[in-house]
């Protein structure tokens, strides 16, 4: 629910879709940032001109480690990459609350993670797990 028009945390709900099913965590923290190839000519009048080809997305979550969801997805995924099984991309689905109540849904496409962080375990301090990957678009569903 937006606070005073602004975008909070809690106004995103997210989706993380694999080739074997969504991932079932809590996620606490998502980040998402384009990426680009930038171009650049300099003709011999020196006035340079420049150019922006979009180059897909850098995603990243973290979670608090509430059992073993994505130890057991990267070791599943690490097992069938040395077993020559195809690595299929996944999705991710993106709804946010917005301020003035309407709503907007995005779609990352051809999404790949890796693993971080698995984990630092200490005393009496929860267990954060932490993902990144790249997406290939960034879709407008609503």
């Amino acid at each position: 629910m937006p606070v005073n028009g602004f975008t909070v945390g809690r106004d995103i709900a997210l989706v993380i879709q694999t080739a074997g099913g969504p991932l079932q965590v809590n996620i606490t923290d998502f980040s998402a940032d384009p990426m680009f190839t930038e171009l650049k000519s300099k003709p011999l009048s020196g006035v340079p001109v420049f150019g922006i080809i979009p180059d897909g997305w850098k995603v990243s979550f973290k979670i608090d480690r509430q059992g073993p969801v994505l130890d057991n997805y990267f070791a599943a995924a690490e097992a069938g990459y040395y077993n020559g099984q195809s690595q299929p991309a996944g999705t991710i689905y993106e709804t946010i609350s917005e301020p003035d109540g309407s709503v907007s849904q995005w779609r990352y496409t051809g999404v790949v993670l890796k693993l971080d962080k698995a984990g630092d375990f200490s005393g009496d301090k929860k267990t954060e797990q932490s993902v990144s990957g790249m997406a290939a678009t960034k879709v407008k569903v609503s």
